[in-house]
């Protein structure tokens, strides 16, 4: 069984910086609510192949076989402006409205997720805006147009900047 790592606070709901004004974190989690449960759709593992760009770090693996267009997990972090974001960070996703989610040291189980470069043909899995019912406003995983089976590595296209405006 893999650890968390320990120089990583696991959350499951966003962190907010306090220089962000209370109508922005409403706008965004008006309920203050976590975020989407797993239902054991994946596990971490330690990556032990050397030919894997990750090798020795970790990874998410499917637990099960997931659907295509399925919602996997949310990405979480603290949430900055964007002029206090430490840009050298490899765990940022861009919002609207000059926010960033930084996962590198308070995060979830999509910090895990790895590039597709190296390990496979291409992405099985998106990262999208989207909003819930209850109004939240959230960056997700969610598989491509094929099923990602039991055991695979769920993989994604790191892109140039992870911005997700929703525009």
């Amino acid at each position: 069984m893999v650890t968390w790592p320990t120089n990583v606070q696991y959350k499951a709901s966003y962190t907010w910086d306090s220089r962000i004004p209370e109508e922005v974190r409403k706008k965004y989690c008006p309920t203050q609510s976590s975020v989407a449960e797993n239902v054991n759709k994946f596990v971490i593992k330690r990556i032990q192949n050397k030919d894997h760009p990750a090798n020795g770090q970790f990874g998410l693996f499917a637990n099960k076989t997931i659907p295509p267009q399925t919602h996997i997990v949310d990405y979480v972090g603290k949430i900055f402006l964007d002029d206090d974001c430490d840009d050298d960070s490899q765990y940022l996703m861009r919002y609207a409205d000059g926010l960033i989610c930084d996962a590198s040291k308070i995060g979830n189980e999509a910090r895990m997720v790895n590039d597709f470069h190296g390990v496979a043909e291409s992405p099985n899995v998106k990262y999208k805006s989207y909003q819930t019912p209850s109004g939240e406003k959230r960056i997700g995983y969610f598989t491509a147009n094929k099923k990602i089976k039991k055991g695979e590595e769920i993989l994604t296209s790191y892109g140039r900047g992870f911005n997700l405006s929703g525009e």
